[in-house]
């Protein structure tokens, strides 16, 4: 057995898995959920034959890349690249970059097997790979601020002396740099939160397709079909690009559009990115919180936050982000995990109490503990107001319907604005008619059964159609919730790009479940749908991580948002720790290019 352990590799690196807010989470704020994991540090002495379990493709896949470029190419284990979980829950358009890492990977597989950490001038963990002629550089940046790093093109890096050096850029974007001599050094800038992967060679025979003149990603690389790459610019910036080693061309279509006579033979041509430049950085603080009086609405602060977040299994949420699939393989691996017995019987999808089905149902998951915050609250948001005849909440059986107890007077609460609440009385048992008569949105109800199989909402005589529910049963109520302190900022933004989302870093110590974001846009209030870490989750596998300190808010952004008076509040309630800094930040994912797509016909006989 002594003998074998050297070449076993059942040694779980830390201990630790990937899924992401379960097994791995954040220790401090930041504009993803995947820092944690990024933060990893290096297997001892580089030991190839340590075990990660890759990276897990199941909750919070924003960034999933920079995770999976760590783990291939800096740690570069013996089983990487490993990915595990549910893959099939990225969306279409991040397919190609899974392709892409998982190719480049097996490109450079023979120079991956050797390592050196550098020095600490490039940042945390950065690992060299390669051999004499060919290194490549993972580098990673822990802050919300850019980084520029410097990077010595000579034996530092594990070079040895020759005459040029080409270098590029594999992530987060391609982007190739130029020819530089032995001993010069590149600037790159590390983006905030992310990982790159850079690329130096002397050795031509590795050269590969790119363009030169901008960013760019490869979309399609396969042989025997056109190749595709996406060019990537911000709005309202030009590019002078050239095609780069790339033998064999027949036909170049840009957009659609033949472009064959301006780009093939090397030769150059400028291409502009429609829209207004942007005056600002994409990523950029906006305002610190200062603390402030507890606001005189502040549990509609509060109730606002807990109604737009879901309790459902993490899996879920991965599936809402990233949206309906047009890949049929996609499709069929998404339809049987989430039609499988096992998944549906454990109520951890709210859909299920709309489903007209008896069978499902949508209940706090106690398989690892109750994990309801303060005894939890049932809350319903039908997505619109409307005029309620009534709502018929159904269990299956008394033992289901505990705590309630059969024919026991009880009371819920409706809203149709989170500000007035109404009281509605209702009679417990296996069906349960509330009477309402008047508007409502929304509705509360603490204690509520253990086990809701069907909720069914009437108005006009006629049972409304389902599709904007939402409801979920983890959150505290407002009575057992005491603030017992306030932060707020206020401010403009002129300027808002595409994927952008705000950022609210609690920066401190608060207490499980201790603080809440919320923001009110020209008086409206709106809550956060995301959190890092992620809110509480019934779970398909296992709970969600319960972290006491540096949570994240956020906030998704659109022009709608542009040139309004945007009033940011931290509630918190734990009253021993209120020792907080708060801020807030903009920022985008994925990054605001606008793109223009290249496809090359080449030649079978190439």
């Amino acid at each position: 057995m002594k003998k074998a352990e050297q070449c076993a590799t059942t040694f779980l690196w830390e201990g630790k898995e990937s899924y992401i807010d379960v097994n791995s989470f954040n220790t401090c704020a930041a504009p993803h959920n995947r820092v944690g994991a990024l933060g990893r540090g290096l297997v001892p002495d580089l030991k190839r034959l340590t075990e990660d379990h890759g990276v897990c493709l199941s909750s919070c896949l924003d960034y999933w890349e920079d995770e999976l470029v760590l783990q291939a190419f800096n740690r570069s284990l013996l089983l990487s690249p490993q990915i595990y979980g549910n893959p099939w829950l990225l969306s279409d358009r991040e397919f190609p970059k899974l392709a892409r890492i998982f190719n480049l990977h097996r490109k450079f597989s023979g120079l991956l097997v050797d390592g050196i950490e550098l020095p600490s001038a490039y940042g945390k963990y950065a690992v060299s790979r390669g051999d004499d002629k060919t290194r490549l550089i993972t580098l990673r940046n822990l802050t919300w601020e850019p980084q520029k790093v410097k990077i010595v093109l000579n034996h530092e890096i594990g070079l040895e002396e020759c005459k040029h050096v080409k270098c590029r850029l594999y992530h987060p974007v391609e982007r190739i740099l130029g020819i530089y001599n032995y001993g010069e050094s590149v600037e790159v800038t590390v983006l905030p939160f992310r990982s790159m992967l850079f690329y130096a060679s002397a050795d031509e025979s590795l050269d590969g397709i790119g363009v030169e003149g901008t960013d760019f990603e490869i979309i399609k690389d396969v042989a025997g079909k056109p190749i595709e790459i996406n060019l990537l610019g911000f709005a309202g910036t030009q590019s002078h690009i050239k095609l780069n080693n790339l033998p064999g061309v027949e036909k170049i279509e840009m957009d659609g559009q033949d472009v064959t006579k301006k780009l093939s033979n090397s030769k150059t041509m400028n291409i502009n990115f429609e829209g207004g430049k942007y005056s600002k950085s994409y990523h950029r603080k906006i305002a610190d919180l200062s603390p402030v009086s507890i606001p005189y609405d502040v549990n509609t602060l509060y109730e606002a936050t807990v109604f737009v977040a879901d309790n459902n299994a993490m899996e879920v949420r991965s599936l809402y982000r990233s949206g309906t699939t047009k890949i049929k393989q996609v499709e069929e691996a998404r339809n049987a995990f989430f039609n499988q017995s096992a998944f549906i019987n454990r109520g951890v999808w709210d859909k299920y109490l709309f489903d007209g089905d008896m069978g499902t149902g949508f209940w706090p998951s106690k398989r690892k503990g109750d994990i309801r915050i303060k005894g939890g609250c049932f809350r319903l948001d039908l997505g619109e107001s409307l005029l309620v005849d009534s709502i018929l909440i159904k269990v299956n059986n008394e033992y289901e319907l505990q705590p309630l107890l059969v024919d026991e007077g009880n009371v819920a609460y409706i809203s149709s604005d989170l500000k007035d609440w109404k009281p509605v009385s209702f009679w417990a048992g296996t069906t349960m008619s509330l009477k309402v008569g008047e508007r409502m949105r929304y509705l509360k109800m603490k204690p509520f059964p253990d086990a809701i199989a069907e909720v069914e909402v009437y108005a006009a005589g006629k049972k409304v159609e389902p599709d904007n529910f939402r409801a979920n049963n983890l959150f505290a109520d407002t009575s057992v919730m005491r603030c017992a302190g306030a932060w707020k900022a206020m401010f403009r933004l002129d300027e808002v790009t595409p994927n952008s989302y705000l950022c609210v870093a609690v920066n401190g110590k608060h207490g499980v479940e201790g603080a809440y974001v919320t923001l009110k846009v020209d008086g409206q209030y709106v809550g956060a749908s995301s959190r890092a870490t992620s809110y509480p989750a019934n779970p398909w596998e296992n709970t969600t991580v319960q972290s006491n300190s540096n949570y994240t808010y956020f906030f998704e952004l659109d022009e709608n948002l542009k040139n309004k008076d945007i009033e940011v509040f931290l509630l918190a309630y734990d009253e021993k720790n209120l020792s907080l800094f708060p801020e807030v930040w903009i920022t985008a994912y994925p990054m605001p290019y606008e793109k223009k797509t290249l496809v090359i016909h080449r030649s079978l006989t190439e």
